[in-house]
């Protein structure tokens, strides 16, 4: 028989936060779907291997249209690790991001950050709050506030959103570990933080179902029909979103 600690730790992880963090998603799903009721779209952010939950959010199939991917390929492992773990621990770049989409008061910006504690995700929560966005932050807080408190940190991911999702990750975010040394291996964060955001999406889906708003979701490319129902989709929300 296979060895189950990974299974073990991950199912541990989804299993508080289908259960502790249940209000906080309603909560924000509340916003998020009064914002797409009303024509909005929702924004989403993260650095480094975070930028993957940014993925996952982003022309999706399942996934909502009305998704603002904020990408910056120097903070993405693409343009090579060393750099996207330097430039997002570099403090002022957060406006210099922003100022590159359209972004409006009232609409929600996910960030996502496992320990919640590097400049750039932390700036760009705070630049986003400044100019009038509820910021939704998915993080560790048990990372977040250990980290924090080992470095002195007054801001973190925490302070600086109107809203934070646990993402149940224990610090350092790898489970397994490895005899004889201090370190651990395979991380969780991944797997628990999308299985957030596609809780949250099923609130947002139910709320606006029950308003009989047709729900903006893209269809996989290789279903029939899917071609010219996405390319409506698209021109729907294509002077929103940078990266169509």
């Amino acid at each position: 028989m296979y060895p189950k600690d990974y299974w073990t730790s991950v199912k541990a992880a989804m299993d508080g936060i289908v259960v502790d963090e249940a209000h906080v998603i309603e909560c924000a799903a509340v916003r998020c779907a009064e914002v797409v009721a009303g024509g909005g779209i929702l924004h989403v952010f993260g650095t480094a291997h975070s930028s993957a939950h940014v993925a996952e959010a982003f022309y999706r199939a399942g996934g909502l249209a009305c998704v603002n991917a904020i990408l910056d390929p120097l903070l993405s492992v693409d343009c090579g690790a060393l750099l996207s773990t330097w430039m997002e621990r570099q403090s002022g770049l957060a406006r210099l991001i922003l100022d590159r989409y359209d972004l409006r008061p009232g609409e929600p910006m996910l960030v996502f950050s496992v320990s919640g504690i590097n400049d750039v995700p932390v700036e760009v929560a705070a630049e986003s709050r400044a100019r009038g966005l509820w910021v939704i932050a998915v993080t560790s807080r048990s990372y977040c506030q250990a980290a924090a408190e080992e470095r002195g940190l007054q801001k973190t991911l925490i302070t600086e959103a109107d809203l934070v999702i646990d993402n149940h990750v224990p610090i350092g975010d790898a489970v397994l570990p490895l005899p004889g040394t201090e370190f651990r291996a395979a991380s969780i964060s991944t797997v628990v933080v999308a299985l957030i955001y596609n809780l949250l999406l099923e609130q947002i889906i139910t709320r606006l179902t029950r308003r009989n708003f047709i729900v903006p979701i893209f269809a996989s490319a290789n279903l029939p029909g899917a071609s010219a129902h996405n390319a409506q989709l698209i021109a729907r929300y294509r002077g929103r979103i940078r990266h169509f």
